[in-house]
């Protein structure tokens, strides 16, 4: 109890700290040709097309909808009007909601100079009916998204991929980049791995309807439901993780999230081969304070979602983005604020050490 304490206040003292890049880090592991295989969009898309939906200053939205022997893929597309670059930025949404989290950081990057792409997903996963076929659902939730960059590849001129993802964006990414090399640079927030545990242990209560949903309909324990989990789940970070490049990855994490347990994010942290982690002092929902989500909702200045809004987590994400596509970062970012933050990042990985 006093460890936890200690660490609460020196976290609490300090604010968001920093912990960097392991420094015995091998490299990702190899991925064996039987997954490879797994996760195989064969011959890929069929067709697509794309149409308007909003115009911007600088970018345009489109609409592109993929039909594949997978499935239809639907992607929302901010693409920049002035400037052409072989850059793509994929933003994967979190679980519930109508993608307003995921359509706020496209936005951004996108008034920041990049093409971004919201990866959107369909409502399989989070029915439970589908409880009986969940490692289908995953594995071609994987698949379509590689069928998406095979578009973006293809008629788009895409080259270079980094991601962000978010809660269960998060938990995406580390799938799907998994599965792909071609996502190489990739933010993730609030995610984690082992997806039976997180499961059991969230305090989410969609997730509790969902398992005593299942309990009920078999006539199981909530136990057994997991149990079940763990025998059907392949598609799972815990599983995939380890064929990310941790040097091209940054971590999010929330020191206090019970939603997506923070252990299960430090599981993460080390599946990834410790990769540079921003730690903040809140829970799952209090993060979004760390963003400039809340400034949005009571201001319809496009200026409070532009480059100098102040918000932590997006300008963060947005400095990894232009270190990893080598475009053009500022003096405060490169070098003052480094220095400025070293204190509190001493502090934390104190704290971190604590754990």
């Amino acid at each position: 109890m006093f460890r936890i304490l200690l660490v609460a206040s020196l976290c609490l003292l300090s604010g968001c700290f920093t912990i960097p890049m392991g420094t015995d880090y091998a490299g990702p592991e190899a991925m064996p040709a039987e997954l490879a295989a797994y996760y195989s969009q064969g011959s890929s898309y069929q067709r697509f097309r794309e149409v308007p939906i909003e115009d911007e200053k600088d970018f345009v939205i489109k609409r592109i909808t993929i039909e594949s022997e997978f499935g239809t893929a639907s992607v929302d597309y901010f693409e920049q009007k002035y400037r052409t670059s072989d850059e793509l930025i994929l933003v994967f949404p979190v679980l519930g909601g109508k993608n307003t989290i995921a359509h706020y950081f496209a936005d951004y990057f996108a008034r920041n100079g990049y093409d971004t792409a919201i990866v959107q997903r369909n409502e399989e996963f989070k029915n439970p009916d589908n409880f009986d076929q969940i490692e289908e659902v995953l594995r071609k939730n994987v698949v379509r998204d590689r069928v998406v960059l095979d578009l973006f590849e293809r008629e788009y001129g895409k080259k270079k991929f980094g991601s962000l993802g978010l809660s269960r964006g998060a938990i995406n990414v580390a799938i799907t980049a998994g599965a792909d090399p071609r996502l190489r640079y990739n933010v993730l927030a609030l995610g984690g791995s082992d997806l039976p545990a997180m499961f059991r242990d969230s305090n989410q209560r969609r997730i509790q309807k969902y398992i005593h949903y299942v309990s009920e309909k078999k006539n199981i324990s909530s136990d057994q439901v997991i149990e079940l989990l763990r025998e059907e789940i392949r598609t799972d970070p815990k599983y995939l993780a380890r064929y990310i490049d941790g040097r091209d990855t940054l971590m999010i994490l929330s020191l206090f999230d019970r939603t997506v347990p923070v252990k299960y994010g430090r599981k993460l942290r080390r599946q990834l081969g410790y990769p540079k982690t921003i730690f903040l002092p809140a829970d799952h929902y209090v993060a979004l304070l760390y963003t400039g989500l809340i400034k949005m909702a009571v201001s319809d200045d496009p200026a409070a979602r532009g480059p100098f809004s102040g918000a932590f987590v997006e300008s963060e994400a947005l400095d990894f983005f232009n270190e990893k596509f080598d475009r053009r970062r500022t003096l405060y970012r490169k070098y003052i604020r480094p220095v400025l933050h070293l204190p509190l990042d001493l502090v934390g990985q104190t704290a971190d050490a604590l754990f």
